[in-house]
C-alpha cells in the first residue's frame, strides 16, 4: 500500500509539473499571438517558390535566388546520400 501511495505521489507531482509547463507555454503562445510574431519569411515547397509578395519590386530576383538555393540544397543532399551509401 505504501508503494502505491509513493507512485501516486510521484505521478501527482509529474502532473503538476506538466500542468505548470503547459500554462507557461500557453502564456508564451498568447504573447506571441498578441505581438503579431507571424514569420514573414518565404514559404517554400519542393517544386516552386511561394510566399513572395506580388507587389514586391524584387519579386522576380528573389524567386530566382530561392530557386537557385533550393537546387543547390538538393544537389548537396544528393551528394551526402551518395557518400553515406558508399
Amino acid at each position: 500500500l505504501h508503494r502505491h501511495q509513493e507512485e501516486i505521489s510521484i505521478l501527482e507531482r509529474r502532473i503538476g509539473k506538466l500542468s505548470r509547463l503547459l500554462s507557461e507555454t500557453e502564456g508564451h503562445l498568447a504573447s506571441a499571438r498578441k505581438a503579431g510574431s507571424e514569420d514573414p519569411g518565404v514559404a517554400s515547397e519542393f517544386d516552386c517558390v511561394q510566399g513572395l509578395s506580388a507587389d514586391d519590386e524584387l519579386r522576380e530576383k528573389k524567386s530566382e535566388m530561392m530557386a537557385a538555393i533550393f537546387e543547390a540544397n538538393m544537389e548537396m543532399r544528393e551528394m551526402e546520400m551518395r557518400e553515406v551509401a558508399s
